[in-house]
């Protein structure tokens, strides 16, 4: 009786065990079948969200893409929403001279999409909202979206630098260290900088162009990423890597000396000019709680007080700030009509940018002293 009441429970057991494989199996099936109507969906490009960039830029043979000159598109980031590009490349409609115009002071801000502006209008970036605050100042907007340190510098070094100016605000987020990393961003070619001989060099370049000729390789790319696999596939790249952690750390460590050698380049080019370089370190939303940024944070402060560089970073005063405030300086991922735009700044984000900005700047005594009327 024992062993029939044995055999019962083993043959529930197999065909529950049977039932459960046949389930999986079903669900994998159809996790497959998703997953092909999802990519074909996504790759003929039917309701996707474009990169913004791909509507203001073009191809760069030394940068990899910049602005279209003369450019104004009036809904860019929604209705009345407008971007507009001098004949310079620059953000706005105002064409920069050599020289500052009389009883102005010149800042020029260099960056990626948070100084570009992503999602404001002209009027409303934090560069341009320093010269709402005190018409004595004159901003010149270099930011550029996807831009890394490495981009940002060459642009300045070749367009920016040949412009006189009084301050020059170097502006970054995290991201822009680990883009460095790379010699593409999204799947368009970009430089790399490297050291030789203890001196920058510029490689990848003339940057490819060919993702510029085949736009559908960029969706194909986003397509792909989307898909249950390609999550699969990361996270087991990802273990891999964990296991080389001490490797990565070589590989940043290499990245954080050529930031440095950036820095050092742009302190030399900006006292030439007579020049005052604030660096400066923007914060994203997940600063507020994520640590990230630490290890660049920390160092960048270690080498700012050595050298005598003036350093502000705006993450620690917003980690001051409550939740509700938090979620008021950035734009909501239901606003969001690109690609990997979350997160950027809302009017009032650029706007607290700004203020803290022009308090902290306005106190050094470089630029005290002019605005005051002093040389």
């Amino acid at each position: 009786m024992v062993r029939s009441w044995l055999n019962q429970i083993g043959k529930l057991t197999l065909k529950a065990l049977l039932l459960g494989a046949m389930i999986v199996g079903a669900l994998i099936v159809l996790e497959g079948f998703s997953s092909v109507i999802l990519l074909r969906f996504l790759l003929s490009g039917k309701g996707e969200r474009p990169l913004a960039e791909q509507r203001h830029t073009q191809y760069d043979q030394v940068l990899g893409w910049v602005n279209i000159p003369n450019l104004v598109v009036q809904d860019m980031y929604g209705p009345g929403v407008f971007l507009r590009i001098n004949a310079q490349g620059f953000r706005g409609n105002r064409y920069i001279g050599v020289n500052v115009p009389d009883r102005k002071l010149r800042v020029i801000c260099s960056g990626d999409s948070f100084t570009l502006g992503y999602g404001v209008d002209d009027d409303h970036t934090w560069c341009q909202l320093l010269g709402s605050m005190d018409q004595r100042l004159e901003p010149v907007n270099m930011g550029q979206g996807g831009y890394g340190v490495d981009q940002s510098y060459l642009w300045y070094k070749r367009d920016g630098s040949i412009l006189n100016h009084d301050v020059h605000i170097f502006a970054f987020v995290t991201a822009d260290f680990y883009r460095m990393e790379t010699s593409k961003f999204l799947g368009y070619g970009k430089p790399i900088l490297d050291l030789g001989h203890g001196h920058l060099v510029v490689k990848n370049v003339p940057v490819p162009r060919r993702r510029w000729y085949a736009p559908w390789a960029t969706r194909s790319v986003a397509a792909i990423r989307q898909l249950k696999s390609y999550e699969l596939a990361v996270r087991a790249i990802g273990h891999r890597r964990s296991r080389q952690k001490d490797g990565d750390d070589d590989t940043h460590d290499h990245t954080w000396e050529v930031a440095l050698k950036v820095f050092e380049s742009l302190h030399e080019m900006n006292e030439a000019r007579k020049s005052l370089l604030v660096l400066l370190c923007l914060p994203g939303k997940a600063d507020y709680l994520s640590s990230a940024s630490e290890i660049w944070r920390r160092r960048l402060a270690a080498e700012s007080k050595k050298r005598g560089w003036v350093y502000i970073d705006l993450i620690t005063e917003m980690r001051q700030l409550a939740p509700d405030q938090i979620e008021e300086l950035f734009i909501p991922p239901d606003q969001i009509q690109f690609l990997y735009a979350s997160g950027h700044y809302t009017v009032a984000g650029n706007k607290w940018v700004a203020q803290r900005l022009y308090q902290r700047i306005s106190a050094l005594p470089h630029l005290s002293r002019k605005l005051a009327g002093e040389h």
